[in-house]
């Protein structure tokens, strides 16, 4: 409860500070908001997905959570309802969708998912560029397993599964694919953790590479990872959207930050 009474508060102090699209004055970020981030054209396999996410949500089924992040906010239990993880660790549609219109819109081609869930948000970023290739990194066995299942179910053969922690497998990840085009950070929600992932990760981006880091605003810690993150000399924009924060490498006369209302 107060770590929800604390999220609250800092989305008031978020919310007074952001902005609206139509306020933007810089041209990139705001045809960035107008053509992505708003866009409400429903793709084709939204309601497929959609309908999958319905399903999810009566799924009775018990699976055994190992947590290796921050831990859950609404249960220390391990043993968690399918209908509860959906609710409470994957991303409300709203986000899913926007995290297919940027694939769909920059295509590209090696993407890298720490933190696969269930597997719904997965599906979003690899229907977005079936040419591409999505690396999804899950540390639960049986999440892994069950997200595998809707893998199978949606035909995304473009998505390569690793079951590990994060700093175990991320090292060999990166060997073998020396650069990263985009990147979904969601997962082991704490300052540290979050700070090494990006500090590995910017090694191997190129000025066209995008990462998003999920839950940014999730605590204090993940608040200073943030801005670790935004504030570093390879990043040269950064938009905050509350729930997810997005930053971009490619060349620019200043470094830009803009916190948006979404």
């Amino acid at each position: 409860m107060i770590q929800l009474l604390l999220k609250v508060c800092r989305f008031i102090k978020f919310y007074f500070r952001a902005t609206s699209v139509r306020k933007v004055h810089s041209p990139f970020v705001y045809e960035f908001l107008e053509n992505i981030v708003l866009n409400k054209t429903p793709y084709y396999i939204f309601k497929p997905l959609d309908s999958y996410r319905k399903l999810l949500s009566l799924n009775n089924t018990v699976l055994n959570v190992e947590d290796y992040g921050a831990g859950s906010t609404y249960s220390k239990n391990t043993n968690r309802k399918v209908a509860s993880i959906l609710r409470h660790s994957v991303k409300p549609r709203k986000y899913a969708e926007l995290l297919f219109r940027m694939v769909q819109e920059w295509k590209p081609t090696t993407m890298l998912e720490l933190g696969t869930s269930l597997g719904l948000t997965s599906m979003y970023i690899a229907k977005a560029n079936k040419e591409g290739k999505l690396i999804s990194v899950e540390g639960s066995h049986e999440i892994a397993t069950f997200a595998r299942k809707g893998f199978e179910k949606f035909d995304c053969s473009n998505i390569v599964q690793i079951v590990g922690q994060f700093d175990e497998v991320l090292p060999d990840i990166l060997t073998e694919n020396k650069r990263i085009d985009f990147a979904f950070v969601d997962g082991n929600h704490q300052e540290s953790a979050t700070i090494r992932y990006f500090d590995r990760l910017v090694k191997h981006v190129n000025q066209d590479t995008v990462l998003v880091f999920d839950d940014i605003h999730w605590s204090a810690g993940m608040e200073n990872a943030w801005e670790h993150i935004k504030n570093h000399d390879s990043v040269t924009l950064s938009i905050d959207l509350f729930e997810m924060g997005i930053v971009f490498f490619f060349k620019r006369n200043q470094k830009e930050h803009h916190l948006i209302r979404f």
